[in-house]
């Protein structure tokens, strides 16, 4: 029995080390780095034009074209969070878009920034097979990716989207 809990164990190293070609996009979740006119980053406590969860609203879009807003307040931690890119300490807003694109060709989500406008982001999901490794089978994950009508390359699916922003 020690010699089979010796296996398995080994096995589980193995594939938890092993270099995988990552989902496309952390499941639900899309980061951005978004900049005002002067290239400062919005969300840098030091930056002038400095912004907060308050100023954001998420909505989802549904199939009928109507927006359903996802963040009633800025405690609602699960739909939006200001976090560190670990790469280049910066400041980036990390949003959980919609992951329902059974009705439309691709899942909608609108980011409305005070006083910015909206980001529109657009996304096909896909459902990761139940074979996948480390109990990732079934979950769904983002295929393609658009923000702003601009497709996101594949390649750079783990660094945040830079946005450089206008006032309204």
């Amino acid at each position: 029995m020690t010699k089979l809990t010796a296996l398995l164990f080994t096995l589980l190293l193995t594939l938890s080390c092993e270099e995988r070609s990552a989902p496309n996009f952390d499941s639900n979740e899309v980061s951005l780095l978004l900049l005002d006119e002067k290239g400062r980053n919005l969300f840098d406590p030091k930056s002038p034009s400095t912004l907060s969860l308050n100023d954001i609203r998420v909505y989802y879009i549904d199939n009928k074209g109507q927006r359903i807003l996802q963040n009633h307040t800025a405690q609602d931690k699960q739909h939006l969070a200001i976090d560190t890119f670990k790469e280049t300490a910066s400041a980036i807003l990390k949003v959980r878009i919609n992951m329902d694109d059974a009705n439309q060709e691709f899942a909608k989500t609108l980011i409305n920034i005070h006083p910015y406008g909206e980001i529109d982001i657009s996304a096909t999901t896909q459902m990761l097979p139940l074979s996948s490794p480390l109990g990732a089978g079934g979950s769904i994950v983002y295929e393609n990716l658009h923000v702003n009508a601009v497709r996101i390359a594949s390649n750079n699916n783990y660094k945040p989207v830079q946005l450089q922003l206008k006032r309204d």
